[in-house]
């Protein structure tokens, strides 16, 4: 059902936020109403703009009040449509929330609204002689608190963990306008239930998030890159045992199509032979020497070990992998965000390459995440299913880091169990007795 806005409504939002933090323009509901995933044509009926945490309990009592649903906005970067607002929902976005409130470097914590941008609070951390390890395509324009809301993922997984392992404490405004403070961010705090782990990764489904605490680490070390050529997909899990010797900071996969639609996208493109698969490594150069990688895998069936010889040369192969996605876009494949333990991947990869011939194959593959790019794909209803049917043969995820959202709220449904399905649809009950916030996301 499609929400209208009265007048005497308009009027106490622009009473209670300002009249330039409220719009109705068109431009605006079709900017701020959609995130990356290709959706149909966003309906929000208005956009509001808090700056501070009272603002945004207010706006939720008056949602409630109205019963009139709210969708959260970041940066808008998610591919989930998890930020889609379709059916005449006011839409907050947090652009104006934007302030590092403090930087504690000897408790390694930086405390900040939610929209403040990734790339911003890396900067800040670098300026104190720290480092934010949340790193991902999408950091110049992502906020925060959408990275929170999603437990965003990226390149460093491996070695840091997701956003969640950032995150040390939040404040929170639940979906019936309740304030949540969970800023005490101790290391160690055990009175009670760690209510801020429901809200990673909710989706804005349970509430708001105002402030953040985040954990900062030490500046890392100078790291080598490596680029690792294999024929053999069977030994991807022995090559990966190997490669322990050394701490990962970051594990690429490519298949063969992935690093030739990749590598066209560069001006230069690289001479490297070719192979069935690329692992693209990254560890401290003081460890991942050439005769160490040599002495590591010598009794694995490595084709070719490339180690980049210069920041350059490095950056020339993380280029091959950065421009996949783009290089696809044109394409428009059908895009899949899964993740595997690492001893199916032999026999998930075969699976692929048997059903999908023309399919592209790339992805974190230190932490299971693989990203399945279907191209000529006719029917995705049949391509979805055999996917599914996949993920389900191999005890995998349907999201790996992109989230449920819009996008596969209706899989969810199907390929989780009911008892949990009905724990996230208690705790949705709770949290936001009304359905105020998020309505038609996740469960």
């Amino acid at each position: 059902m499609t929400h209208m806005l009265a007048d005497y409504q308009l009027d106490a939002l622009i009473a209670l936020l300002g009249k330039d933090a409220v719009r109705t323009d068109s431009h605006s509901r079709h900017t701020y109403g959609r995130d990356w995933m290709p959706v149909i044509e966003p309906d929000p009926v208005a956009i509001v703009f808090p700056r501070n945490a009272e603002q945004v309990q207010a706006l939720l009592q008056r949602a409630n009040e109205w019963h009139c649903p709210l969708v959260p906005s970041g940066g808008r970067t998610g591919l989930a449509g998890g930020a889609a607002a379709l059916h005449g929902e006011i839409v907050v976005s947090f652009e104006k929330m934007n302030r590092i409130i403090e930087v504690d470097a000897t408790e390694r914590l930086i405390l900040c609204e939610p929209g403040v941008i990734t790339a911003q609070l890396q900067q800040t951390a670098r300026e104190h002689g720290l480092y934010y390890p949340v790193e991902f395509a999408a950091d110049g324009s992502s906020q925060i608190g959408g990275n929170i809301a999603t437990n965003a993922g990226g390149v460093r997984v491996l070695r840091y963990g997701m956003t969640r392992a950032q995150v040390a404490g939040l404040n929170v405004i639940t979906g019936h306008g309740a304030t949540i403070a969970e800023m005490r961010c101790l290391r160690k705090d055990n009175a009670g239930y760690a209510l801020r782990e429901l809200f990673v990764g909710s989706e804005g489904t349970l509430g708001m998030i105002v402030l953040a605490g985040l954990r900062l680490q030490s500046t890392p070390p100078a790291l080598a890159t490596a680029l690792l050529l294999l024929d053999d997909v069977t030994a991807l899990p022995a090559v990966m045992q190997a490669m322990q010797a050394f701490e990962l900071h970051a594990c690429e996969l490519m298949d063969a199509r992935a690093w030739q639609w990749g590598n066209a996208e560069q001006s230069a493109p690289l001479d490297v032979p070719p192979a069935a698969l690329y692992l693209l490594m990254e560890a401290p150069a003081e460890s991942m020497s050439a005769e160490a990688l040599a002495r590591a895998l010598q009794h694995q069936p490595v084709s070719d070990v490339l180690l980049a010889q210069s920041a350059t040369q490095a950056e020339r192969f993380w280029a091959v992998r950065e421009s996949i996605t783009a290089a696809l876009k044109p394409q428009q494949p059908f895009k899949c965000d899964i993740g595997f333990r690492l001893a199916c991947m032999p026999a998930v990869l075969a699976r692929m390459g048997q059903q999908w011939p023309d399919a592209v194959v790339f992805g974190h593959l230190g932490d299971g995440n693989l990203h399945l790019n279907i191209v000529n794909s006719d029917d995705h209803a049949i391509t979805q299913a055999k996917v599914w049917q996949l993920v389900k043969d191999y005890n995998g995820t349907i999201t790996a880091e992109h989230g449920v959202g819009l996008l596969r709220r209706d899989s969810l449904q199907s390929m989780e169990a009911k008892a949990r399905l009905q724990a996230m649809q208690n705790l949705k009950r709770v949290f936001d007795p009304n359905g105020i916030l998020n309505p038609g996301k996740l469960c």
